[in-house]
């Protein structure tokens, strides 16, 4: 039965319209593989296995049910979730809620395990979602409401992030090339090193990718800003 339950996705970026990509589309993306795809109009999937669609099920019904908790307690200022937009790096993101004191928050509902590695910090992703959202937002800060199931104790948690320039200095940099490459540029720098990387060989324009030129090997946002599952610190 497993089998059949694994699968592939589009990635965000090659199907929605409009022009804009999402914050989450930001953090590992390729804008090499991200203006072929615009430019092709070819559909880049990502492959999913059972137990990743199992926890990103349970993780928007986890979601979904503390939205409408907190909006039954009249904690959120609506239903609605905020809808923010950058025109001038042409980036979209939906946080969760607003809440009355006109904060922003960001609802993340995980297994137990990565919950754990929560206890002091956000995962990497996690932190540089919310960090684009304070940006977009004209925010000094938001918060980031986590949960789990299980057998814990305590299964929320919340963490304050605060604007932080470094990356959204390094955003800049990073779409910078894209959006050049849009305007009649040269393409994006490339993100793999070899044809031969795992990355290259399950991205549909490999071979159109290595026969064009590139400016040199770029490091994708994750890599430029901390590698793993954390952030480095940024001063």
């Amino acid at each position: 039965m497993v089998q059949y339950l694994q699968g592939q996705e589009p990635k965000r970026f090659s199907v929605e319209t409009g022009g804009y990509l999402h914050v989450s589309d930001l953090f590992n993306g390729c804008m090499r593989q991200i203006h072929f795809s615009r430019t092709q109009n070819v559909v880049v999937v990502r492959l999913t296995t059972a137990a990743e669609k199992m926890r990103y099920e349970m993780g928007n019904a986890m979601e979904a049910t503390l939205r409408a908790w907190l909006i039954e307690a009249g904690i959120l200022l609506d239903a609605e979730r905020p809808h923010l937009i950058n025109e001038e790096w042409k980036i979209v993101g939906h946080p969760d809620g607003r809440l009355k004191s006109n904060l922003l928050l960001e609802i993340k509902a995980m297994d137990p395990a990565l919950f754990k590695l929560t206890k002091n910090r956000l995962l990497g992703y996690q932190q540089f979602q919310a960090e684009l959202y304070t940006w977009m937002d004209s925010a000094s800060q938001i918060l980031v409401f986590c949960a789990t199931w299980g057998q814990g104790r305590m299964p929320f948690r919340d963490h304050r992030v605060r604007f932080n320039l470094h990356t959204i200095e390094a955003v800049k940099r990073a779409l910078s090339p894209l959006l050049n490459a849009q305007s009649g540029g040269p393409l994006p720098g490339r993100v793999c090193k070899t044809a031969d990387t795992p990355r290259a060989i399950l991205c549909p324009f490999r071979q159109a990718c290595f026969q064009q030129p590139s400016s040199g090997q770029v490091k994708t946002l994750s890599e430029e800003l901390g590698h793993g599952l954390f952030l480095a610190s940024a001063a």
